[in-house]
């Protein structure tokens, strides 16, 4: 379901309904009610009606989207309504503290008749990280036609993300009651309209473990690891972004080509291929022994995940770009970038678990 939501502030007696959008005129006020929903209408289709109304409105007539809380003239809410959809057109982000715990709110998710999304940020994170993560997330409810409900595995990059709703307060018990965490928020919801209590963001404990108690509040360990990861590519400069896919399922469990001594053998090195078509990284690792062959017979699918709890330090070379290949030895990394027959080593390589708390950093 659809649905679309705005309070006209002022004189919108010219305003006539139609069949898929009510119009509700509040004499006792001067304000105005728009409101419809559509069960078989795009997000898009929507709000082209929705703009076709507000445009017989003066330019400078103030108008409140009820399910974002966006607050502009009518002429700036036609062209956004018009615009193309995306996250900047049709979300916004709302952030408090409640009970000395920071959120990021994820505002519009109502459009869907759907809770909003909270993420709790720890203070070791940057804020604009969680804005990174959160506007990813709404890109993907936007492009993907698949909700962020609870129990929906959510693929970042390494990690895997979940959704968690109120009804799990003794699974997570440092989780505040979403009812009571709402009214921290004055999304300025009149006219007896009412947004669902939100949801909350939670994450797999490490990427070993990824069972259904397997979780923890927040998404903190998977923005250290892309974190990690951009350090990387910023130390050894390759001069890319770090590849963060929604693939299915999560990276840490894609499945990749596994030599059968990589787990068992102190030195090997990883290659990353094309990525397939079905979402896969691309990701191929073997042995550095010249005499064993890498076949049918010695190659076999294991996840990303294997290789990775070798040794945690890979991790931060797993957002390399295809093209790209990483050898352990015996005095550390060597990477050797696309195109170039030598490889370098590199002297920077962090020691630390990537997903652990960044202490200093608050």
């Amino acid at each position: 379901m659809i649905q679309q939501a705005f309070r006209v502030f002022g004189d919108g007696a010219q305003l006539q309904g139609r069949s898929d959008l009510s119009v509700v005129h509040d004499s006792s006020v001067g304000d105005t009610l728009l409101t419809g929903q559509w069960a078989h209408e795009s997000l898009e289709s929507a709000r082209r009606i929705s703009a076709s109304i507000i445009k017989e409105l003066q330019d400078e007539t103030e108008v409140l989207d009820l399910l974002t809380g966006i607050r502009e003239p009518a002429e700036q809410a036609v062209e956004r309504l018009t615009s193309p959809v995306s996250v900047a057109a049709c979300f916004r982000f709302a952030s408090t503290t409640f009970q000395g715990l920071r959120f990021l709110r994820l505002v519009g998710l109502a459009q869907f008749g759907e809770p909003d999304l909270l993420v709790e940020i720890e203070d070791d994170i940057r804020e604009e990280q969680v804005l990174e993560l959160m506007g990813h997330l709404g890109h993907y409810r936007l492009t993907s036609n698949r909700r962020l409900a609870p129990g929906e595995a959510i693929p970042y990059g390494y990690w895997l993300l979940s959704v968690a709703s109120e009804r799990l307060y003794e699974t997570f018990p440092r989780l505040p009651a979403a009812e009571e965490l709402a009214q921290a928020y004055q999304l300025a919801i009149e006219w007896g309209l009412v947004l669902p209590p939100p949801n909350f963001l939670i994450e797999a404990k490490d990427p070993q473990r990824i069972g259904e108690d397997d979780w923890v509040v927040g998404a903190s360990q998977a923005l250290r690891v892309l974190d990690l990861q951009r350090d990387a590519h910023e130390r050894i400069a390759a001069i890319c972004e770090v590849d963060v896919p929604f693939c299915e399922p999560a990276f840490s469990q894609e499945p990749v080509m596994l030599c059968s001594r990589v787990t068992s053998t102190d030195d090997f090195f990883g290659h990353r291929m094309v990525l397939g078509p079905d979402g896969t990284t691309g990701w191929q690792f073997g042995c550095h022994d010249p005499e064993h062959e890498h076949d049918q017979t010695t190659m076999a699918f294991g996840v990303l995940a294997q290789v990775a709890n070798t040794d945690h330090r890979l991790v931060q070379y797993l957002g390399l770009p295809p093209g790209w290949s990483v050898s352990r030895e015996k005095d550390g990394f060597w990477l050797n970038p696309p195109g170039e027959e030598r490889s370098f080593k590199d002297e920077g390589s962090a020691e630390r678990k990537p997903w652990c708390r960044i202490e200093g950093n608050e």
